[in-house]
């Protein structure tokens, strides 16, 4: 009974009947639909008040509520402040997992070893979920508030944009003297995104799965329109997604060549090689179908998208070169590893790109197995003088559904 075959008939004659019923007895009705209306005035009224008056900004922040590292920091006043630049690809795996779990040989590490990077080969996130990766690495610390033992969901991601948006690094940056350019999918404190951001968290989604319609589009509909050679994927996911790539990739080229004698952290994300898989390995987009793709299918996929995402970042890191005036630092990472949806490679969710570059060519502080958490410890320590201690380099999985 719980089958589509079942209910999709039903829900049909439910409606009809309804609609013949409420023909015949409208007028019997409307004392009915005026309370019913009047009540749904109501619950309108007390969700905007709640709306007016939420504070669930600060409650959901997953971070230190005290923000002990920021009020307890001191900047330096006789140090070479260098421009900073943080450039995360979404779901970007290491090469030693894209060599040994896709068979390919990653020639960005060729690039950015001849350009005097230091590759950390042993690199892991902290977190396997975006906003809860970004939020640690940008708080220097975990997330003392995170639940790492439920199931998330869709909706269960969002408190990691509050823990992103009062996070303790750049209000440090900016007692340093730091201008802020946020070229990312995230909203920052004072600082928006360049290019406005998409919906990215799918919203609509969530709220959509509260609509019977909307739940049946999105259970079968892709079946529905594939059996029917419909290509419906306009105002796609997909389609937001790529508009939001060209234009940030424009405006962090703008950035990367206005000279400024005041120091700068840029920080950009792109969401690739991340899916929906619409580049090939030259950029150029393919049509995907919408039903989903098979494993092998998929996998072929992801690499294609990992060496175009390569073409995009070494194009900026030749840019940065190209253009840079002023000492310059270039932090290139994944967010987290490639998904597996396998609870036995739960672990290989963690492996990330993860590759520094200081202009002054100082990397002791970098270990082989430097976790994401610790990268502003490491950049704070080695530029401003500051003596934070290293975290012990720990990933929590959280299960996502």
């Amino acid at each position: 009974m719980s089958k589509y075959l079942f209910l999709l008939p039903l829900i049909l004659l439910n409606i009809a009947l309804a609609f013949v019923i409420l023909r015949k007895l409208n007028n019997s009705f409307r004392r009915l639909f005026s309370y019913i209306n009047v009540t749904l005035l109501l619950f309108i009224i007390v969700d905007l008040l709640g709306i007016l008056f939420n504070t669930s900004l600060h409650k959901n922040d997953l971070g230190d509520h005290r923000k002990t590292i920021l009020s307890q920091y001191k900047p330096c006043h006789d140090c070479i402040k260098p421009d900073i630049y943080y450039i995360i690809l979404d779901e970007y795996t290491s090469s030693d997992v894209l060599r040994k779990e896709f068979n390919y040989i990653n020639g960005i590490d060729s690039f950015l070893s001849e350009r005097n990077f230091r590759i950390i080969p042993h690199s892991k996130s902290n977190y396997n979920l975006t906003p809860f990766s970004i939020g640690s690495c940008f708080n220097l610390n975990y997330l003392p508030s995170l639940d790492v033992h439920k199931d998330y969901y869709l909706k269960d991601y969002l408190p990691g944009l509050p823990t992103v948006y009062k996070s303790e690094l750049v209000p440090i940056l900016e007692k340093e003297g730091y201008s802020i350019f946020n070229h990312s999918i995230f909203n920052i404190e004072n600082h928006k995104p360049e290019t406005p951001t998409f919906d990215l968290w799918e919203l609509h989604t969530l709220y959509g799965r509260h609509n019977i319609f909307k739940k049946i589009d999105y259970d079968v509909g892709w079946f529905i329109r594939s059996r029917l050679s419909l290509n419906l994927l306009s105002n796609t996911y997909r389609d937001s997604r790529d508009e939001h790539l060209k234009s940030s990739i424009e405006k962090v080229m703008n950035t990367i060549r206005t000279h400024s004698s005041t120091p700068r952290f840029v920080y950009t994300h792109f969401m690739l090689p991340h899916g929906p898989y619409s580049y090939d390995s030259t950029g150029h987009q393919v049509i995907n179908s919408e039903h989903p793709l098979s494993e092998g299918e998929e996998r072929t996929a992801y690499v294609n998208q990992v060496r175009y995402t390569n073409s995009i970042a070494e194009r900026l890191i030749r840019e940065i070169f190209l253009n840079e005036e002023r000492p310059f630092v270039i932090i290139l990472q994944g967010d987290h590893g490639y998904k597996y949806h396998k609870s036995a490679k739960k672990q290989l969710e963690f492996a990330n790109l993860n590759a520094v570059y200081f202009y002054n060519q100082d990397y002791h502080l970098i270990s082989d197995s430097t976790s994401n958490a610790n990268t502003f410890r490491i950049v704070l320590n080695s530029f401003f003088k500051t003596d934070f201690k290293m975290l012990k380099d720990t990933s929590y999985f959280l299960n996502y559904k």
